[in-house]
């Protein structure tokens, strides 16, 4: 599942992963995945940018 591979490498449980599904059927599931999905992007790009940073750091030295 797309969603639960992204919640296992940020480290939530599936508890927070069931929560957050139950909360997408009751409102408009597309908006949901679609926000849902944008806030992924967001974080994977900073994490990125982050261990970019820290590799860039540690090359320095």
């Amino acid at each position: 599942m797309y969603l639960k591979k992204h919640f296992e490498a940020l480290g939530f449980s599936d508890f927070l992963l069931r929560v957050c599904l139950n909360f997408a059927f009751e409102v408009k599931i597309e908006r949901f995945c679609g926000l849902l999905q944008y806030i992924f992007e967001c974080i994977a790009k900073a994490m990125d940018e982050k261990i970019t940073k820290n590799r860039a750091q540690k090359t320095r030295f």
